[in-house]
């Protein structure tokens, strides 16, 4: 009886000055509780209360649950305590990356006991990422040592690894055209590289990254030209012809050599997705990838990189959908320049992107340089805030509510957009979240 009357209260309520459409949503929503809760009291009476098959959901909604935490590992520990089939989804994502701190050489090395305790475990085929971290403040750089005989037998056990990270590795260090020794095993699967403050000459990198033919990620973040080695390429140099067909990240980067090279090694360039920051070369990838970039992402490094001059020409980009820049220069004058390049039929919106720090927008010179994007072209305006995958839930909710309620306050200065501002946040992994706020050391050349 208290429930009937409890439900009356709330459809007298509110449905006074609701609209008929409103009236018929809430007429459905409680026939389906009513329902719902008639098909719970039916449940046979016969079934034993510890029955673990009636509260297992199908494996197909248990991995759609799952992929939505893939990011929350607390949460996806829980979930693999909780029956054999849960655990048997989230497993996998549990072990999917291995990061390796501080790698020396030496049979007690962390580096070593790691890796002998996953494979004892059987862990190693379902790690698909992994990341190397020099931050011992005795080494300057990783070195070959870190692959040695003891080592190898491990890293050969990683057979499903589709991304490999290194901060600070030394490529002089190993034997020249010896990467195919170390790193060949990896070639079926890895689909992306990241290099963060490399050393070694283009020569060696570029050697490194032809072992890869598969390969459709390149991320290199404070590389300088360091020479081109004895032996450089002598005009015989058979293409690939494949790969790079994914995002390349390039940041703090000035060998525009390397990307000419890069280019012929791999019988061209094919990747959708750009970010360039403070890079030398910029007009040569847009070229080079003028019928299948989609997305880019610009970050002008000085004055003289603004696009004022053709520096940044994006007419070139025949496919091109979205324009991304980051808040501190999405107010800025000459991305209305950039804006005026771009000649795609299918170009359709602009990202304002910023992270999880920062909610507060330079409102009305923002406002007024999308006005004048928006006469260039009617596009859509999204504000997109980029967080960690570590960020808790709380604190994602929290960062969706703050810029909402931002764009709420500018409903009036936005009222020139055909819709409003879309509002959302996407995961990057912590490595990559890192790179954002990166800025190089100072290097010193050999």
């Amino acid at each position: 009886m208290s429930g009937a009357s409890h439900n009356t209260g709330l459809t007298r309520s509110p449905t006074s000055s609701l609209s008929g459409v409103e009236r018929v949503a809430y007429a459905i929503w409680y026939r389906s509780k009513a329902r719902l809760k008639d098909a719970l009291a039916r449940k046979d009476p016969r079934a034993p209360r510890n029955s673990s098959q009636g509260r297992e959901f199908p494996p197909e909604i248990v991995e759609m649950i799952i992929a939505h935490l893939v990011y929350d590992i607390p949460t996806l520990k829980a979930c693999a305590a909780t029956s054999f089939s849960w655990y048997n989804v989230a497993f996998p994502h549990l072990h999917h990356t291995m990061i390796f701190r501080n790698p020396s050489s030496g049979a007690q090395s962390p580096l070593l006991n790691m890796l002998s305790s996953a494979h004892s475990l059987g862990l190693l085929p379902y790690v698909k990422k992994a990341q190397f971290h020099n931050e011992s403040p005795k080494t300057r750089f990783i070195d070959s040592s870190i692959f040695d005989s003891r080592n190898m037998r491990y890293f050969r056990a990683l057979t499903n690894l589709q991304y490999i990270a290194f901060k600070d590795l030394d490529f002089y260090s190993f034997a020249f055209l010896g990467f195919q020794k170390h790193f060949g095993h990896f070639s079926p699967t890895l689909r992306s590289v990241a290099l963060i403050t490399p050393r070694g000459s283009c020569r060696r990198i570029l050697d490194f990254l032809r072992v890869f033919p598969k390969l459709d990620d390149i991320k290199i973040c404070g590389y300088r030209h360091e020479g081109r080695d004895h032996g450089s390429f002598d005009g015989f140099l058979t293409p690939i012809g494949g790969g790079l067909r994914g995002e390349l990240y390039l940041k703090n980067f000035n060998d525009e050599g390397l990307l000419r090279d890069i280019i012929v090694a791999f019988g061209g360039m094919r990747f959708t997705s750009m970010y360039l920051e403070s890079v030398d070369g910029v007009p040569l990838l847009l070229k080079a990838c003028a019928d299948t970039l989609e997305t880019v992402r610009v970050h002008p490094r000085a004055e003289l990189d603004y696009p004022a001059s053709p520096f940044f020409d994006l007419s070139y980009n025949t496919v091109l959908r979205s324009l991304e820049v980051p808040l501190r220069l999405a107010g800025h004058d000459r991305m209305v320049k950039l804006q005026s390049t771009i000649t795609s039929p299918v170009f359709s919106e602009v990202v304002v992107v910023f992270s999880e720090e920062v909610v507060i927008f330079p409102r009305n010179l923002l406002a007024d340089v999308l006005r004048r994007m928006y006469e260039n072209k009617e596009v859509g305006v999204v504000f997109c805030a980029e967080k960690s995958e570590k960020s808790r839930q709380p604190t994602v909710q929290r960062l969706k509510s703050h810029t909402r309620d931002a764009v709420e306050d500018l409903e009036r200065i936005y009222g020139f957009l055909a819709c409003p501002p879309l509002v959302c946040s996407r995961p990057v992994s912590s490595f990559d979240y890192s790179l954002s706020k990166f800025v190089p050391p100072t290097r010193f050349r050999v």
